[in-house]
């Protein structure tokens, strides 16, 4: 089963929420908690999501490598910018 999402105007947290939702297979009638659907998830118009300024600049993203001072931290107007929306 496939869904399509459209974040136009949504807040992020909004679309993330409504993904795991169908993710975890909680619309359907036939829902198990100890089986995995077989479900896809398509979010559409991702670059308009509602995201503040604020959310782009303090919200950060770390990961280390497991040498010392191996820990790089990035914050999500850089990883956007790096990255892109997708």
């Amino acid at each position: 089963m496939e869904h399509t999402i459209d974040a136009k105007d949504k807040s992020l947290g909004r679309v993330a929420s409504q993904a795991a939702v169908f993710l975890m297979g909680k619309d359907s009638p036939s829902f198990q908690r100890n089986a995995a659907p077989k479900v896809t998830v398509k979010i559409l118009n991702a670059s308009k999501a509602k995201i503040t300024q604020k959310k782009m600049q303090e919200k950060t993203y770390q990961k280390y490598s497991g040498y010392p001072g191996g820990r790089k931290v990035i914050n999500m107007e850089k990883l956007v910018e790096k990255k892109g929306y997708e």
